[in-house]
């Protein structure tokens, strides 16, 4: 799996983990995916595929996922290039992929087309822009279905209008230590932002890992900046917060964060297999515990290199590997 979009350049990267977006696109002649036919879904794929050999759509690898492996398609979602949902390799589906794994294109997913950007870091303006070029260079070769009162049509409400969804995923554990997050949830909600567990809507609060998005796609003025700028100042509301929260905390509990993080340590040394959610819980005490000075410090690379690595569910093969990842990461 690439994970190499890492790499790249981040603002506020002590606490903003990565942003993404995601835009998502129908063609106008076709039936949305569930409820395309298998040749209307091939036939969609192909007329992409014909669509992206411009600009830099070209540096992007196609890939039919119904010909990859099981293995192969489970290492493209831990990479958060494509999504749990394409890894069935129901037949006309495909992925175009950067190599990094920074931008994707997926197609016949929810609807016809899923365009998606990641990037290190709190960077809203940044991400929707690389998926804004993906859409402009694609609209050149192919019809988008839209209506000029709603806005651009999904196969899902609730993305009605822009079809724009951006997140920020951040790690706030002084503020989730300290209690005091929920009033922080507040003012967010005020900007028009939300705040949901890692994997989004439905996911719980793991390792203190809160992703802040968007509540809506649709405004009637249909103007996608509108969003970028809600969730860059929902993220900033949440990351001034976490810094003041960082300062106070050794202050006030030095003794247990000491002794949680022993415990902790002692859990990663000797587990034989772990789920999902005590494993980022123990990978956010490592990391925290190294920005406290208790243990060597985990850079933000690292950190959320380890976040993917450690990948998404409860398969036996997925907790057995996990222990042994986070030991590579003890101080």
């Amino acid at each position: 799996m690439s994970f190499g979009w890492l790499e790249q350049e981040g603002a506020e990267r002590e606490i903003a983990v990565s942003t993404r977006a995601r835009l998502a696109r129908n063609l106008a002649e076709f039936p949305f995916p569930h409820r395309a036919s298998v040749a209307q879904r091939k036939r969609v794929a192909q007329l992409v595929r014909e669509a992206a050999k411009i600009g830099d759509l070209t540096l992007l690898k196609p890939c039919e996922l119904e010909k990859l492996s099981e293995s192969e398609r489970q290492a493209l979602v831990a990479g958060q290039s494509i999504s749990p949902k394409m890894a069935d390799g129901k037949p006309g589906r495909w992925a175009l992929l950067a190599k990094d794994g920074a931008l994707s294109v997926l197609v016949n997913e929810e609807d016809h087309l899923r365009l998606q950007a990641l990037t290190p870091g709190c960077e809203p303006q940044r991400v929707y822009e690389r998926v804004s070029m993906m859409e402009q260079l694609l609209a050149r070769g192919l019809e988008f279905a839209q209506d000029d009162r709603l806005g651009f049509l999904t196969a899902s409400l609730a993305n009605v209008g822009t079809g724009l969804r951006l997140s920020v995923l951040l790690h706030l554990p002084a503020l989730t230590w300290l209690e005091e997050l929920d009033t922080k949830i507040e003012a967010v909600c005020a900007l028009g932002g939300t705040v949901r567990g890692i994997h989004g809507e439905g996911s719980p609060r793991s390792g203190a890992l809160y992703q802040v998005s968007h509540e809506i796609t649709y405004r009637p003025e249909n103007d996608p900046l509108i969003f970028v700028w809600s969730v860059q100042g929902a993220a900033q509301v949440l990351i001034a917060a976490e810094k003041a929260a960082r300062e106070r905390l050794p202050r006030i509990q030095p003794w247990t964060l000491r002794q949680t993080w022993e415990r902790s340590h002692e859990r990663i040394s000797t587990a034989e297999a772990l789920g999902e959610s005590e494993a980022l819980e123990l990978l956010s005490h490592r990391r925290l515990a190294g920005l406290l000075g208790l243990t060597d410090a985990l850079e933000p690379v690292t950190f959320a290199g380890a976040i993917l690595a450690l990948g998404q569910g409860d398969s036996l093969r997925s907790q057995i590997a996990r222990p042994a990842l986070l030991r590579q990461l003890l101080g």
